[in-house]
């Protein structure tokens, strides 16, 4: 009977030993927790800061300006248009028109974002402004792969919507009567595909 004493006295302090050494690891479990998080929410704090600082110069920093410009068109298509007015002086020239005034996409498919390109000019009807015949003046970055590409597509776009599209180039010195005679025959080609 001695000894049973002793044994539960040796259970007990095996007992009181192994729960020691779990609250340790439950200590140090916890503890380790808290330190991670109260780096989370270090590096939260500074996230969410840095953030209110960005938002704070973003508003603080000068709105953008806005200026008109001197000219709408360069003086090289100046000059044309001046001629192009005088060669077909029984229609109406505007300039810088964008294809979507002109043409309206019915069905879904390709080219549409092309239909936001600006055309140089575009030669209307006088009396009903009904669109006849456009006209690009190209300079000489059109020879570029991604300008000639763009022209093409536009070019696609006129004939599937039944204009005509001519082009003239910004290093010929065109005549007004060179100018009147291929307009003339831009407008009779479609003309001619309209019958």
């Amino acid at each position: 009977m001695i000894s049973q004493p002793k044994s539960i006295i040796a259970r007990a302090s095996v007992c009181v030993v192994m729960l020691s050494v779990c609250l340790y690891f439950v200590w140090q479990t916890l503890f380790l927790t808290i330190i991670i998080s109260l780096l989370i929410l270090i590096c939260l704090a500074i996230i969410v800061h840095t953030l209110y600082r960005l938002k704070r110069l973003k508003l603080s920093a000068p709105p953008p300006k806005y200026k008109t410009k001197d000219n709408i068109v360069s003086d090289v298509e100046h000059e044309f248009y001046q001629k192009l007015v005088r060669a077909v002086p029984n229609y109406t020239v505007l300039q810088q028109v964008p294809l979507s005034n002109i043409i309206e996409k019915v069905s879904n498919g390709a080219f549409r974002n092309e239909l936001f390109r600006v055309i140089d000019y575009c030669i209307v009807d006088r009396a009903t402004y009904k669109p006849i015949l456009l006209i690009e003046l190209n300079d000489s970055s059109h020879k570029k792969l991604d300008r000639a590409t763009r022209d093409q597509k536009i070019k696609d776009i006129c004939d599937i919507a039944n204009i005509n599209l001519i082009f003239f180039y910004t290093n010929i010195d065109y005549d007004i009567k060179t100018i009147a005679k291929s307009v003339k025959k831009g407008i009779r080609k479609k003309k001619t595909n309209w019958s």
